[in-house]
């Protein structure tokens, strides 16, 4: 029953149409808005900026998919988990967002030390790149628990999800820095072997992180985790809390259970 469901070539090819539209939608949107704000804000602050709009894509195609679904005529649906391409999607958006969060409190915090130094023109290669090896640092555990979320979300091809997410968040970031910051990009182009090489390092952290997590989860059986909370999306708040009311109770007999065993013989 389970292979039977998940041969769904209508509804992989809606989720597959939802997907495109939100990347293409927040992309337009980043665009714009590091393009409407060049004379606005610094730098940093519209790579935060187009960070917060990465991070709406999740919400960008649940409305897409919903918008969709009106479309389709009425018909029993199993719950079942999301594609590789669209946790891949969601994980890759999420990571750069954070990325860029932290690109920019580390990036404002070398800003803050410089003139407090008493250094009013920094290098810019200086702070990318101890911005760079900082937030490589703080991003491998954001990895991982990316990684969990993937085996917890993707019905199948966990892997692809996680190379996808690589990509899509490392090609996000070096789309934003060309945007935002092309003359330190178009410097980076004079060594080419060298910027690829950064950038594999960056995508290899991510991926590397990545797959640890969906190990650890998958080593903990996480996949019905994922599996239960994406039916009980489908029910009605009070059906939602029934389902947590049988869970509890569950939990509190094997509770019991587990006190009766470790008591011994003839104990009160």
């Amino acid at each position: 029953m389970s292979n039977a469901l998940a041969l769904k070539p209508p509804s992989t090819m809606k989720e597959a149409f939802a997907a495109l539209i939100a990347l293409v939608v927040v992309l337009a949107g980043a665009n714009l808005a590091a393009v409407g704000l060049k004379d606005v804000l610094e730098p940093t602050v519209r790579s935060s900026v187009v960070g917060m709009v990465f991070a709406s894509v999740p919400a960008v195609y649940g409305f897409s998919n919903r918008a969709l679904n009106g479309f389709a005529p009425k018909r029993l649906e199993f719950p079942e988990l999301l594609p590789w391409y669209v946790t891949g999607l969601f994980a890759g958006t999420c990571l750069f967002a954070w990325i860029q969060f932290i690109a920019v409190v580390m990036g404002a915090g070398l800003g803050m030390a410089f003139s407090s130094a008493g250094v009013q023109t920094p290098d810019i290669n200086v702070i990318a790149t101890v911005a760079g090896l900082g937030t490589l640092i703080i991003t491998a555990p954001a990895s991982v628990l990316a990684g969990m979320i993937l085996n917890r979300s993707t019905r199948s091809l966990v892997f692809l999800a996680a190379l996808f997410a690589a990509i899509l968040c490392i090609g996000l970031s070096v789309f934003t820095s060309w945007v935002l910051v092309p003359a330190y990009i178009n410097q980076l182009m004079q060594n080419l072997g060298q910027a690829l090489l950064g950038v594999s390092i960056q995508a290899g952290i991510v991926l590397v992180f990545s797959l640890l997590g969906v190990g650890w989860s998958a080593l903990w059986r996480e996949r019905s985790i994922g599996r239960v909370a994406h039916a009980t999306r489908r029910l009605k708040p009070e059906q939602r809390d029934k389902v947590f009311a049988e869970i509890t109770d569950m939990l509190g007999a094997q509770s019991m259970a587990g006190e009766a065993s470790s008591k011994p013989p003839g104990a009160a």
